[in-house]
């Protein structure tokens, strides 16, 4: 397992990236105010350079930028967005706003798996980049293939997503959930909110990932 776990790491990692989203202040009358910026994770989902992450990563941004594993920095457009699924895909740009020719970044894109073959108790991990800190994989099992994510305030769910105990923190939405073939079979939305208890102590919480199924028919 962890010759598997590593391995998975040193294949997957340059195609894994630190999406970096800046929001200025929505009525910017005091100069004091700070534009807000998110962290999050993405990867490389084809040939032409497309990188997924996930929507609320990217919030009202009008600045993105993707920051590759070895520190190379570029900006990226937002090509496309759907809430309902929580996906986003962009594209690199160089520092004149077209894109960025194959060679510069020979990393390569991520093997779908098919989310729907998975099984409560198989092991996954996923790889980003927590607390907006250097590049880290976590590790768990599947909980649930059938989960409802609810989101009361907005009116909607988003049904059939997956529940796992992979430790997630800010920094890692977007990123991928990956089996021990190395497939990517999720992406990660983000963890539950963790239930306090009466004496004020946190519990542990869960993650829940977007299946890749459902990935590929929208980012496509």
């Amino acid at each position: 397992m962890d010759d598997t776990l590593a391995y998975i790491f040193d294949r997957l990692s340059s195609s894994i990236v630190q999406v970096v989203s800046i929001t200025p202040p929505l009525f910017n009358l005091n100069p004091q105010v700070q534009n807000t910026t998110e962290v999050g994770a993405g990867f490389i989902y084809d040939d032409a350079g497309h990188i997924v992450t996930a929507n609320h990563v990217l919030a009202g941004a009008n600045t993105v930028n993707v920051v590759f594993i070895d520190g190379d920095r570029y900006n990226a457009t937002v090509i496309g967005r759907d809430a309902f699924t929580d996906t986003a895909v962009l594209k690199i740009e160089d520092n004149n706003d077209t894109a960025v020719p194959d060679t510069i970044r020979p990393s390569g894109p991520v093997t779908l798996g098919n989310s729907s073959a998975l099984r409560i108790g198989d092991h996954v991990v996923t790889i980003g980049y927590p607390f907006a800190s250097k590049i880290a994989m976590t590790a768990g099992i599947i909980g649930q293939t059938d989960y409802l994510l609810y989101f009361p305030f907005l009116g909607y769910s988003v049904p059939n997503t997956i529940l796992t105990d992979v430790a997630v923190n800010p920094g890692n939405s977007g990123g991928p959930l990956i089996n021990m073939r190395g497939e990517v079979v999720g992406m990660i939305y983000g963890r539950l909110n963790p239930t306090a208890t009466s004496a004020g102590t946190l519990l542990p919480g869960l993650s829940v990932a977007i299946p890749s199924n459902t990935i590929s028919r929208v980012a496509d």
